[in-house]
């Protein structure tokens, strides 16, 4: 557990971190954390945990990989979440979630149950929103009431790929559109 207001930096060097109780990686709020990928990492968080939940912003880069199981949600910010790089192979119930996601590059592949990415009012700091800036973003749902992209705000994409091996359903505000794989 993260619990400081300065800024940090959490180094994944090769390792791998298994939770049955709470978040594997927990940031306390009002704490901007960088989670750094060197090396193949790994992480698993069973009984309705999140891999990685920050109740402030959270900032994943480098040039490893994390492979996260997590019954809850992959990654989970209640600020701002930037992906700028790295490697993510995401399998939770839903595998981005913060008020403001917003990805500039990387690999991410994500097998969710509910929502893939997801923006949701959780802190008044950000306006809700998906901004996909680059990257290649692969995409796995689950049967039933499920979205790829689910933003409850704007959804802005400037660059990067989006694939699915199902419809991508993109949800905004209330209104579905498909797009397919």
């Amino acid at each position: 557990s993260v619990d400081t207001t300065e800024a940090v930096t959490i180094v994944l060097n090769n390792v791998a971190i298994t939770s049955s109780d709470g978040a594997a990686i927990k940031c306390q709020e009002n704490t901007n954390v960088t989670v750094e990928l060197v090396g193949e990492n790994k992480i698993t968080a069973n009984n309705d945990n999140d891999g990685i939940n920050s109740e402030g912003d959270l900032i994943i880069t480098g040039d490893g990989s994390l492979t996260i199981n997590a019954a809850d949600d992959g990654i989970h910010a209640d600020g701002m979440l930037t992906v700028e790089n790295g490697t993510l192979n995401i399998t939770a119930h839903e595998g981005l979630e913060a008020t403001y996601v917003k990805i500039d590059g990387g690999n991410i592949t994500i097998k969710a149950t509910d929502d893939a990415i997801n923006a949701g009012a959780k802190s008044d700091k950000y306006s809700v929103k998906i901004e996909i800036n680059g990257g290649n973003i692969t995409i796995d749902m689950g049967q039933g009431d499920t979205d790829a992209i689910d933003s409850n705000g704007d959804l802005i994409i400037n660059g990067g790929t989006i694939t699915g091996k199902r419809a991508v359903w993109v949800q905004l505000a209330g209104s579905n559109s498909a797009v397919a794989p």
